[in-house]
């Protein structure tokens, strides 16, 4: 009876507090860092943003993991242009290989490729000095792409249907972001290594770095995947993609990619052109740098001389904002499905508060507590906005008065 009567109460206290507790911060850490500021931030903008979750990786190790109304770090959500940081990875991976050269033209691997559009190369196309625009419709709706968007054809139809649109101006002589150029890289390393994309990605990227939730469909299923924008993944599974960037590409003992092709992929690819169109433009005044300029699928958010980078990035629409910062050997996912003009503002703010942090902080070691894990479900709304990356607004002043961004040497 006494077995019982404990049994009894053990399962008594097991239901209080299963249904009765508080819902906690999920994955807290206990770094020796003081993150106040840093729950404080998020815990309020979460609530305005549909959930938020951060991770933050400093020398391999896991210093901050929290989620915030109702999204985790293990939540798979659509992450939009952060898709183009991994992809950028897939091409650097087969340049690696001697499969192609980011000098490669369009013109050797797609035959009806001619006159300027054959004169594109994959350094171009993933730096968006192609020529080409950002995206291509003919409805005229904000937000539409007509070949992008089309699950129905393949990734071929697609580089076949972008080699008729017309150039802005010729290759390499000016910066225009958008996703037809990546879509034309990422049907070359289809003709070069004779494989499909998705099965690339998933020898290059996914499985040496154990990233086994993270695939294409973030838009839904398509024949059509979209190089530049379909990806859905977690904060914890694209932290260890950015891992690999700040161990010169090496993740747990394997090499992913080499030295020099993290080099590339995080110096200054577009070689002073003109910005045309960014959506940094409307950024910059909030930065200690003149303009953001572009590696090989990321952001340069600040470089040193030689425009190598000192913090790289990879936003996307719905707000999934990664980064890396080099000077500090630190990580950063924030994991957030709202809209980027929302969320931008936070970002900024939330990556300042980190570095004084940082800066000021003496850690200790780190404890991991448990997770939970979910998966959100894109919906139409998200497909209208995930071409309108370069149309960021900040429009709360307040914010913008809040942000002092500290310069540094």
């Amino acid at each position: 009876m006494k077995i019982s009567a404990c049994i009894l109460l053990i399962l008594l206290l097991s239901l209080c507090i299963t249904q009765g507790s508080p819902p906690i911060e999920n994955n807290a850490v206990n770094s020796g860092y003081d993150f106040t500021a840093l729950d404080t931030l998020l815990r309020q903008e979460a609530r305005k943003n549909r959930g938020m979750a951060l991770v933050l990786v400093k020398d391999g190790v896991i210093i901050y993991d929290k989620g915030f109304s109702g999204i985790t770090s293990d939540t798979v959500i659509p992450i939009a242009s952060a898709t183009k940081w991994l992809s950028a990875a897939v091409i650097m991976a087969l340049v690696d290989e001697g499969v192609l050269s980011l000098d490669d033209k369009a013109s050797k691997y797609l035959d009806n490729y001619t006159g300027n559009h054959g004169e594109m190369t994959v350094r171009q196309m993933f730096s968006h000095t192609s020529g080409l625009p950002g995206h291509y419709s003919t409805t005229g709706i904000p937000g539409s792409d007509d070949i992008l968007s089309n699950r129905k054809i393949t990734l071929a139809e697609s580089a076949d249907r972008i080699a008729e649109v017309e150039l802005l101006g010729d290759p390499g002589t000016q910066f225009y972001y958008g996703g037809l150029s990546i879509q034309v890289a990422g049907r070359i390393a289809e003709v070069a290594s004779g494989k499909d994309w998705l099965t690339l990605f998933e020898e290059k990227v996914a499985h040496p770095l154990g990233m086994s939730e993270t695939d294409y469909n973030g838009l839904g299923p398509t024949n059509n995947p979209r190089i530049a924008g379909s990806i859905q993944t977690s904060a914890h599974q694209y932290a260890q993609f950015l891992q690999m960037l700040l161990a010169d590409g090496t993740y747990e003992g394997k090499r992913v990619l080499s030295p020099n092709a993290v080099n590339d992929m995080l110096h200054d690819q577009t070689f002073g052109v003109p910005i045309v169109s960014s959506p940094w433009q409307q950024y910059e005044h909030l930065l200690p740098v003149a303009e953001v300029r572009y590696g090989v699928g990321c952001w340069l958010e600040i470089t040193d001389k030689k425009g190598n980078a000192r913090e790289a990035s990879s936003q996307g629409a719905f707000g999934f904002s990664p980064w890396i910062d080099t000077d500090r050997n630190l990580a950063g996912v924030l994991a957030v499905k709202s809209r980027l003009t929302r969320v931008m503002p936070v970002y900024l703010e939330m990556k300042e508060i980190i570095r004084k942090i940082i800066d000021s902080g003496e850690p200790s070691t780190p404890q991991n507590e448990g997770h939970l894990s979910g998966v959100y479900n894109c919906n139409s709304e998200y497909l209208d906005i995930v071409n309108a990356d370069e149309n960021f607004t900040i429009h709360d002043e307040s914010r913008k008065k809040a942000l002092q961004i500290t310069p540094r040497d």
